[in-house]
């Protein structure tokens, strides 16, 4: 909410993304496995931060509605 604000009061479009990392909404834990084994390291919830579980990729509706909230969230909507 805070960057599309900001992009409000500079005069310029904000896109809206969601960094997508896997197709179906259950593969954040296997994005968690695979960045343990590229760092190297175990998978550990209380120390590394893990995959939040919304980086998949989403359709029109999903993300109109996250747009939708970040709006509100801004005051914008």
């Amino acid at each position: 909410a805070r960057t599309l604000g900001f992009a409000a009061d500079q005069g310029v479009r904000a896109v809206l993304t969601n960094a997508v990392r896997y197709a179906d909404p259950g593969q954040g834990p296997i994005a968690d496995v695979l960045d343990s084994a590229r760092r190297l390291v175990p998978v550990d919830p209380r120390r590394s931060p893990l995959d939040s579980g919304e980086r998949w990729l989403k359709g029109e509706d999903a993300m109109r509605e996250a747009a939708e909230r970040i709006a509100s969230a801004a005051g914008l909507g």
